[in-house]
């Protein structure tokens, strides 16, 4: 069963109230070299960003609708029969990654989430500052029960007028174990 995510990848042009606003203006491409590869991970990349990941997390076919296309990594399902998930969203239109990062935030306190961190990084190739959103929210099981679930959004921009959003999601006692702790430090936007 894949974990259930209800995040939306898209600005409205409004501010919300979750953190400080990141500078706007002139937004330079960020030039710093991402981590090496981890060792025994395999390379992703599209049209517009590439990073590093477990090899037990499988491509799935990308969907696509009018403006943004949206590619699954699946991984092994644990014992609970959850699959842990690697989300690549690609937007035509350039937003703000702050507002972007807001209205996940807005749409994550609904599942009860909790935010472990909101901060601005430096992603290479990225125009200015990229957000992270790292938070934990309770997913139900089958049967009544229920399990913490840990999911990381990276939102940046890319050079060529798309927006970019990495999500990491899977239960919180095996992310670590996984090794998707490992994959934004090897995030590169394409040029």
């Amino acid at each position: 069963m894949p974990l259930v995510l209800s995040a939306c990848s898209g600005g409205s042009g409004q501010s919300g109230p979750t953190g400080p606003a990141i500078p706007t203006g002139p937004a330079a491409v960020v030039s710093q070299a991402p981590a090496p590869r981890p060792a025994g991970f395999v390379a992703f990349a599209n049209s517009y960003v590439r990073f590093d990941h477990p090899p037990s997390f499988a491509a799935q076919p990308p969907a696509t609708s009018e403006s943004e296309v949206v590619t699954h990594l699946v991984g092994p399902p644990d014992v609970a029969g959850l699959s842990p998930q690697i989300l690549l969203s690609t937007r035509d239109v350039r937003s703000d990654n702050a507002v972007d990062a807001d209205l996940d935030w807005q749409v994550y306190q609904v599942r009860q989430a909790t935010l472990t961190s909101r901060r601005t990084v430096a992603v290479n190739g990225a125009l200015g500052s990229s957000v992270e959103l790292d938070v934990t929210y309770p997913q139900a099981l089958p049967g009544g029960s229920s399990v913490r679930v840990r999911l990381v959004d990276l939102f940046m921009q890319a050079p060529r007028g798309r927006g970019v959003t990495l999500t990491l999601v899977a239960p919180l006692a095996d992310f670590g174990r996984l090794g998707l702790s490992a994959v934004l430090p090897t995030v590169s936007v394409l040029p």
